[in-house]
């Protein structure tokens, strides 16, 4: 059939073990294969490793790829096991507002969007959230920084 090749394929990717994260850093780092640098990475679940490989890597789309599974796994999208408390630590890290200004908005704790709010500087950004956050105490804060 036409998506034999296509099927047989993905079987095969979801047929490979869960990696380790200790293997999956070597692999995302240390490997020649770009596409297994990749894959690497979408699996890699350390923040502070995917922080270092958005700042140093220098392969651009590792780069780009480790910038949104770091901010996927800051905002909670994903269940990995990072507890609210590791996130907010990782958060007050960051220096890059790529990753800050979507947590503001798309944080799943409120307590994280909170820490977000603290360190946005785009008026636009402050001003949505004033209007579109759920809790009242985070629009309060984004109209008190407007």
């Amino acid at each position: 059939m036409l998506f034999d090749r296509f099927l047989k394929r993905r079987r095969a990717a979801t047929a490979v073990p869960p990696a380790s994260q200790e293997s999956l850093r070597e692999l995302a780092c240390g490997h020649a294969d770009p596409s297994v640098r990749l894959d690497a990475v979408r699996r890699l679940a350390d923040l502070s490793y995917l922080r270092d490989l958005l700042a140093a890597d220098g392969d651009a789309p590792v780069r780009e790829l480790a910038l949104a599974r770091y901010r996927h796994l800051l905002a909670g999208s994903e269940d990995v096991g990072l507890a609210l408390e590791q996130r907010l630590a990782e958060v007050a890290l960051v220096q890059d507002l790529r990753v800050i200004e979507p947590l503001a908005r798309e944080g799943r704790e409120p307590e994280l969007r909170r820490a977000a709010l603290d360190r946005v500087q785009s008026q636009e950004l402050l001003a949505d959230c004033a209007v579109q956050d759920p809790v009242a105490a985070n629009r309060g804060l984004a109209i008190a920084r407007v």
